[in-house]
Formats: C-alpha cells, sequence, structure tokens
C-alpha cells in the first residue's frame, strides 16, 4: 500500500527553509566614496624581493583619507593605505 504524502508539511518545511536561507545571506551594504586625499604620513621600508644590484627594494606607504557615505547617509572617513615599489634600496 502506497502512503499519501503530506504535501502541506512539505510546503511548510520549503518555506522554512527559503526564509533561513535568506536569514544567513550576509546584507552587504555599499558605501559611496569620494577621492583619496593625502594626509601627511609617509614611510619607506627596505624589504625583499631582493633587487639585481643585490640591495632590497624600497618601498613607500602613503596614507591617505576619504569621505564616505552609507546607505542610511551617514558621512564617516575610510583610511586607507597604498604601497608603492620605488626601486632598489640605497643600502643594503
Amino acid at each position: 500500500m502506497r502512503r499519501k504524502r503530506n504535501k502541506k508539511g512539505y510546503l511548510a518545511v520549503a518555506a522554512l527553509m527559503a526564509v533561513a536561507t535568506l536569514w544567513m545571506l550576509p546584507i552587504k551594504a555599499e558605501a559611496d566614496c569620494g577621492e583619496g586625499t593625502p594626509t601627511g604620513k609617509v614611510g619607506g621600508y627596505c624589504a625583499t624581493p631582493i633587487c639585481h644590484t643585490g640591495n632590497r627594494t624600497y618601498f613607500v606607504q602613503r596614507e591617505y583619507v576619504r569621505t564616505c557615505t552609507n546607505e542610511l547617509g551617514t558621512k564617516y572617513e575610510d583610511y586607507y593605505v597604498e604601497t608603492t615599489d620605488n626601486g632598489c634600496c640605497p643600502y643594503n
């Protein structure tokens, strides 16, 4: 004998699974940011990779700040650092 399946039970389980899936998805808010302006903080350091002269490579880090607005209209400042490769170090 075949048993009748409870269609309402399957529908309820499917609805609960859909709600749980939507609840588990991360909500990511995109921010609208302007151009970055330098903060004046500049630093340099020597590190690997090794240049063709045997010296390490010289990297310069500059810090920037930019004003961002989130989806709620709240303004905040975002700081970020850019690192540039300036060739070989003047010393070992």
